[in-house]
């Protein structure tokens, strides 16, 4: 009796995990939490300290999120990372008590550091500590937690 539920248990055991796939991500150190800590124009030069208004970037799987930690909305864009490269597109709006919009205004991106719809970036460091990201208007300093 005690070997055939050990077997039948076994084999669900067995179809459970066989059943299930885990979708794990592959972003190295790009994965994660980041607070953006300045906002540099890189046409004339001017920096800004924005550690105050908490706008922060999450990349998990495929799906990167900014948000404004204090807000419950934020926008999801689909990204692709590669070498020295990191490209956004695709900007969602997230509202919980409406639905998901897709963002056609690049004005409404700039809180967040980012100036188009679709935006492709330099990675300049990226490590445990600190990403910098640069494009053709702004280069972006980030902490990540």
């Amino acid at each position: 009796m005690r070997k055939g539920l050990l077997s039948i248990l076994m084999a669900c055991v067995g179809m459970l995990m066989a059943s299930c796939e885990l979708e794990m991500s592959d972003n190295g150190k790009l994965d994660g939490f980041w607070q953006l800590r300045s906002v540099d124009t890189l046409a004339n030069g001017a920096s800004a300290d924005v550690r105050s208004m908490y706008v922060t970037w999450s990349f998990q799987g495929r799906l990167m999120q900014v948000r404004h930690v204090t807000s419950v909305l934020g926008v999801f864009f689909d990204f692709n990372h590669q070498g020295d490269s990191l490209y956004i597109s695709n900007p969602y709006l997230s509202d919980r008590e409406v639905d998901d919009v897709k963002v056609t205004d690049p004005r409404l991106l700039q809180g967040y550091g980012i100036q188009k719809l679709e935006e492709g970036y330099r990675v300049l460091q990226l490590d445990n500590n600190t990403m910098k990201l640069e494009s053709d208007l702004v280069r972006l300093t980030f902490k990540k937690y």
